[in-house]
């Protein structure tokens, strides 16, 4: 039934559980759920009434809903892929696959209803302690291991292949690196802060000229496999464990994009506190500490992992090794900035924000936020460690006061 592609419906996704696995018993009570919210996929949970074990079955159309605008499917074998890299390099902190169905376009995945998303959790200012830990693990492990300082260059080159997704990393370049910067419809901000984001991001030459510089690194350095979309709303979390999710941005790119992304958008919900005046002190203390050890942890168990698996000998210097931590925490600062950037004016928004009702407060956020970014790329060479980052924000902070 399901030997050619087609689109997956609550109904058809059951029958297609059945055909395709053995998961469930034959006479087991099914019903299907789609839960996806997203633009480009669909997502069902399959769930039984009998035994309560449930699975997701993810599907890549062909067609973006928004638009009509075709999109290659093939990025869900790439998501596939990456998620199986994770999996053996950090097993446990992404959802289980239990199968990759090449004609349908489909991962049939471990259910995670058990676990909450992050970004919606943090805006109830819940703690998750060992979240530092655990991100700076997942970043360090699952990228520096497909390094030409790790990896055979060789066999890097053909892995290479499998993750070059250019209608993909097309959308990355055009609303991260570029679309925010100059006025096109899709930017919306609050109307108030028309001429500051004019003044700040539209006319900053100074801005356009760095931005490009990162878009170039983006574009041509294929360091290492990154998820190449990693924030709050693609981690689900429970107690001190994390699931890593949503890896079709997955390619070969700059290892601080990944950590930058997350940096960022632990800030939103800093801005976001700070302006309600929400500020449990607890969270607030484990939100600033979790900013600092999370690019603390990051270059300590970089330079730890490098020392254990470097293979070239001529690569195996801590100079150099300290040299090319440097490059990867001058990206992660940059790749911040641009990252709170888009979220601020650009199409794809965040929850942090977005739920600001008082327009007055969410033009603060946005010109805090902006500034902060900016500051971020502008200064990237000297922002090293974790206490920068929230030393730059202080800053913003007494300047708009």
């Amino acid at each position: 039934m399901f030997s050619r592609y087609r689109k997956l419906n609550e109904k058809d996704s059951i029958k297609y559980i059945k055909e395709k696995m053995d998961v469930f018993g034959e006479d087991e009570n099914l019903i299907s759920r789609e839960i996806g919210d997203g633009n480009i996929n669909y997502v069902y949970k399959i769930s039984s009434k009998d035994s309560k074990f449930s699975v997701i079955v993810k599907q890549a159309d062909k067609i973006l809903r928004s638009s009509g605008r075709e999109l290659d499917t093939d990025r869900i074998r790439i998501e596939a892929e990456a998620m199986m890299h994770q999996g053996r390099c950090k097993e446990g902190m992404v959802p289980k696959i239990y199968l990759y169905d090449e004609i349908m376009h489909a991962i049939i995945m471990e259910d995670l209803s058990e676990y909450e998303i992050m970004r919606k959790s943090l805006l109830e200012n819940n703690i998750y302690k060992n979240f530092a830990e655990n991100i700076s693990s997942f970043i360090v492990d699952t990228s520096l291991a497909t390094t030409d300082l790790v990896i055979d260059p060789m066999d890097k080159k053909k892995m290479m292949k499998n993750f070059i997704s250019p209608e993909i990393c097309e959308i990355s370049e055009r609303l991260v690196f570029t679309e925010p910067y100059f006025d096109i419809d899709d930017n919306t901000y609050e109307k108030e802060n028309e001429q500051f984001i004019r003044e700040n991001l539209y006319k900053n030459s100074k801005l356009h000229l760095e931005v490009g510089k990162l878009k170039n690194e983006f574009m041509t350095n294929a360091q290492a496999l990154i998820h190449g979309d990693l924030h709050t709303g693609s981690i689900f979390v429970k107690g001190d464990k994390i699931k890593v999710i949503d890896s079709e941005f997955s390619f070969f790119g700059p290892i601080g994009y990944d950590l930058g992304n997350i940096v960022a958008n632990l800030f939103f919900i800093k801005i976001r506190n700070y302006l309600l005046k929400d500020n449990s002190r607890e969270f607030d203390r484990w939100l600033t500490g979790t900013v600092e050890s999370t690019v603390d942890l990051f270059k300590e168990k970089f330079l730890d992992y490098l020392v254990v698996n470097t293979k070239d000998k001529i690569l195996k210097s801590p100079d150099f090794h300290q040299w090319y931590l440097n490059k990867v925490m001058e990206y992660t600062s940059g790749a911040a900035g641009l990252e709170v950037i888009r979220r601020v004016i650009g199409s794809a928004k965040v929850e942090d924000f977005e739920g600001l009702e008082d327009k007055d407060i969410k033009s603060s956020a946005e010109r805090i936020a902006v500034k902060f970014a900016v500051e971020l790329i502008l200064r990237r060479s000297s922002i090293k460690k974790g206490l920068d980052y929230i030393k730059v924000f202080e800053r913003v902070i007494e300047e708009e006061i």
